[in-house]
C-alpha cells in the first residue's frame, strides 16, 4: 500500500487443496503420546495454522477446559469437543481411565462454501472469459474441509501400585486484580469493527486493476479488509485513549465467514456472541467470529500515547490480503491530572530515600 492510501496493483489469490496437517511438527500417525491408565493430563494447545477454527474430539473422552490464551476461565467447562481458532490457545484436562488406543480427530470445517458451484466460482472470472464449469471441480476443494487425524494416544494398563488420579477441579483461581478492575471500568467509547469480504473489483480503495502487457487480464480477486479498507501501515483507523476501555461490536460481513479477531497488547472480555449475553464473560486476546458478531470490552491500560493499537484477523490467508488495522493511542487527560497532583513526585521521593539509605550504609561500612 502506498503512503497516500492507494494500493499497488497486485491481488494475491490462494486456494487450499491437499495440505498436510501436523501436530508438534509430526504427522498424526507419528505424533504419539503414551499414558498409564488412571492418568490425568493437562494439554496446552495452540493453533499455529492458516486454517479456520480447529475442532478436536477424542472417542470415549470428554475435556475440561480451564484456560484460554493463558488466562483462566471464570469456571471450568466440560465439553465433548475443543475449538481452537487461528492464533488461539486453550488448556484442558483429560482423565485416561481405560486402556486402549485413541485417535484425536480434527473435524471437517464446512459452513456451506465448499459446494461444487462455489468451488468453481472461486476459480472463475467471467469478465475475462475465465470460467471453470462446476462439473470440473470436485468438492470439497478445501483441504481442511475433511475429517483428519490429529494425534494418537496409547493408554497402557494401570500398574498394580498406581494411585487414583486427583479429582478434576470444580473451581478455578479468580482473574487477576488488574483484570477484575478493568472489567468494572466504564467504557469511554463504543466502536463498530467490520471484517469485510469484497469479491471482485472495486476492492475497497482499489478501484480497478490496470490491464497492460505485463498484466494481460484481471485476476480473480477477493479483498479482505476492516471497516471497508485494506490494511495500510500509513493510515490510522482512528484513535483510542490510553488507560481506558471501550465497547467494540466486531462484525463479520457477510456473516458466517469466520474471522479470528485478535488484538495486540490489549486483552478483551467477550460479553456477547451474536447479540446474546455471555453467562460468564471471559478474557482473551483472540476469539473467532463464527456467526455474525461479538461484543467485547477492550482495554488499553498497557498502551501509552504515541503507541499503535493493532488488531487483525488471525487467519493468515485473510491477514495477508489486508484484514488488519490500527488505532493511534492518544493521551488520557486523567493521566495529566494525576501527574499534577504529585503522584509521580511521591514515587521519586521514595526512590531517593532508598538511594540515600543505601549510600549511608555504604559510607558506614567504608569507614
Amino acid at each position: 500500500v502506498n503512503e497516500d492510501g492507494t494500493a499497488r496493483p497486485t491481488i494475491g489469490f490462494y486456494f487450499d487443496f491437499e495440505w498436510m496437517h501436523v501436530t508438534n511438527g509430526r504427522l498424526a500417525s507419528e505424533s504419539v503420546f503414551n499414558f498409564e491408565a488412571g492418568t490425568k493430563v493437562l494439554f496446552r494447545m495452540a493453533s499455529a495454522t492458516v486454517e479456520p477454527t480447529i475442532t478436536l474430539s477424542l472417542p470415549d473422552h470428554s475435556f475440561l477446559v480451564v484456560a484460554r490464551d493463558g488466562l483462566p476461565l471464570p469456571k471450568p467447562e466440560k465439553v465433548d469437543a475443543i475449538e481452537i481458532s487461528g492464533g488461539g490457545r486453550v488448556e484442558f484436562l483429560v482423565v485416561f481411565d481405560q486402556p486402549g488406543t485413541f485417535v484425536m480427530k480434527r473435524a471437517a470445517w464446512n459452513v456451506g462454501i465448499n459446494t461444487p458451484e462455489i468451488c468453481a466460482g472461486s476459480l472463475s472470472y467471467p469478465p475475462q472469459g475465465f470460467v471453470v464449469p462446476p462439473e470440473a471441480i470436485t468438492a470439497p476443494c478445501l483441504s481442511y474441509d475433511k475429517e483428519q487425524d490429529a494425534l494418537t494416544i496409547n493408554v497402557l494398563e494401570k500398574p498394580a501400585y498406581g494411585k487414583p488420579p486427583h479429582p478434576l477441579p470444580k473451581a478455578l483461581p479468580p482473574y487477576s486484580h488488574r483484570l477484575r478492575k478493568l472489567a468494572k471500568t466504564e467504557p469511554v467509547d463504543h466502536k463498530t469493527i467490520t471484517f469485510d469480504l469484497q469479491p471482485g473489483f472495486p476492492i475497497f480503495q482499489i478501484d480497478t486493476y490496470e490491464v497492460n502487457e505485463e498484466n494481460p487480464f484481471i485476476p480473480p480477486g477477493v479483498g479482505f479488509g476492516i471497516n471497508e479498507r485494506l490494511w495500510n501501515p500509513f493510515i490510522s483507523a482512528g484513535t483510542v485513549m490510553a488507560n481506558t476501555c471501550e465497547t467494540w461490536d466486531v462484525v463479520s460481513i457477510p456473516p458466517r465467514v469466520e474471522h479470528p479477531f485478535h488484538t495486540h497488547t490489549a486483552n478483551f472480555q467477550v460479553r456477547k456472541i451474536d447479540g446474546v449475553d455471555v453467562e460468564h464473560p471471559f478474557w482473551v486476546d483472540t476469539y473467532p467470529i463464527l456467526g455474525s458478531n461479538i461484543t467485547v470490552h477492550v482495554c488499553f491500560d498497557r498502551l501509552e500515547a504515541g503507541d499503535k493499537a493493532l488488531f487483525h484477523c488471525h487467519m493468515p490467508t485473510h491477514l495477508d490480503k489486508g484484514m488488519a488495522a490500527f488505532f493511534d493511542v492518544v493521551e488520557n487527560p486523567a493521566d495529566k491530572n494525576n501527574a499534577k497532583k504529585g503522584g509521580g513526585r511521591k514515587k521519586a521521593k521514595r526512590v531517593n530515600r532508598a538511594k540515600k539509605g543505601k549510600v549511608g550504609k555504604n559510607k558506614k561500612r567504608h569507614h
